[in-house]
C-alpha cells in the first residue's frame, strides 16, 4: 500500500527501472519522429533539430526537438531549485539540488538564448571551449562538494548524462573532416546526444527531489548527516 506521496513506489527498485526506461525513452522517441518528419518533409534534419533562429527557410515544426530540450532543462533547474528552497536549505541534499538546480536554470538560459555561441562567442569574442571549460569545472566541482548526496541517490544517470554532454562537445569541436563525414547527420549526432544529456539529467534530479519529499522518514535519502540518525 502506498504511503504519503507514494513513498513505496518511488523507493521501490521497479519505478526506479520505469523511470529510467521513460527518460531514456522519451528522447530516442523525439529523435525519431524528428528523423521521420524530416524524411517525410524532404528537409535537412537540422531544420527540426536546431533553435529556429538559425535556420533558414524554416518550417512548421523548425525547432521540434530543440524545444523539448528546453522543456526538459526547465523541468530539470526548477523543480530541484524549488524543493531545495522551500526546504529552506536545511540538508546537503536541499543544498546540492539548489546549487545544480540553479545551474541548470543557467544552462537552459544558454540553449534558449544561445549565449555561449552567440552573445558570448559572436559579440564578445569568447571561443565556446572557454564555456565549455567553465561548464565543466562547474559540474565537476559541484560533483565533489556533493560526491556523497551524488552518491546516496544512484550517480548511474548523472554520470551517464555527463556521458551525453561530453559526447555532444567532442561532436560540436571535431575538425571539419570528422563533421564533414557525418554530412547532415553531424546536427542528429550532436543534437541527439544533448537530448539525450538532458533527459537523465533531468531525470536524476527529479527524482531526487521526489525522494527528498516523499521519503522523510529515510535519514540517508533525506540528506541526514548521520545515517545512523
Amino acid at each position: 500500500m502506498l504511503g504519503p506521496f507514494g513513498v513505496t513506489l518511488v523507493s521501490s527498485r521497479a519505478f526506479n527501472k520505469t523511470w529510467t526506461i521513460l527518460i531514456v525513452a522519451l528522447p530516442l522517441a523525439v529523435l525519431a519522429v524528428t528523423v521521420l518528419i524530416a524524411l517525410r518533409t524532404g528537409r535537412p534534419i537540422q531544420v527540426f533539430m536546431s533553435d529556429p533562429r538559425v535556420v533558414d527557410n524554416p518550417h512548421e515544426l523548425t525547432g521540434f526537438a530543440s524545444n523539448i530540450g528546453i522543456v526538459l532543462w526547465a523541468a530539470a533547474g526548477f523543480i530541484p531549485l524549488f524543493v531545495g528552497c522551500v526546504r529552506e536549505l536545511a540538508t546537503p541534499v536541499d543544498r546540492m539540488l539548489a546549487f545544480f538546480g540553479a545551474f541548470t536554470l543557467w544552462l537552459m538560459a544558454d540553449d534558449l538564448m544561445l549565449i555561449h555561441e552567440g552573445i558570448l562567442r559572436d559579440l564578445m569574442g569568447i571561443p565556446e571551449e572557454v564555456s565549455f571549460g567553465l561548464y565543466v569545472l562547474i559540474i565537476l566541482g559541484g560533483s565533489f562538494l556533493y560526491r556523497r548526496e551524488l552518491f546516496l541517490q544512484g550517480p548511474l544517470l548523472f554520470v551517464c548524462a555527463g556521458v551525453m554532454f561530453a559526447a555532444s562537445i567532442g561532436i560540436d569541436i571535431a575538425p571539419g573532416a570528422i563533421k564533414d563525414s557525418l554530412g547532415q547527420w553531424k546536427v542528429l549526432a550532436e543534437d541527439g546526444a544533448k537530448l539525450l544529456g538532458i533527459s537523465l539529467w533531468a531525470g536524476f534530479f527529479i527524482r531526487a527531489a521526489a525522494r527528498l519529499i516523499s521519503l522523510q522518514t529515510d535519514p540517508v535519502l533525506a540528506g541526514s548527516a548521520d545515517p545512523a540518525e
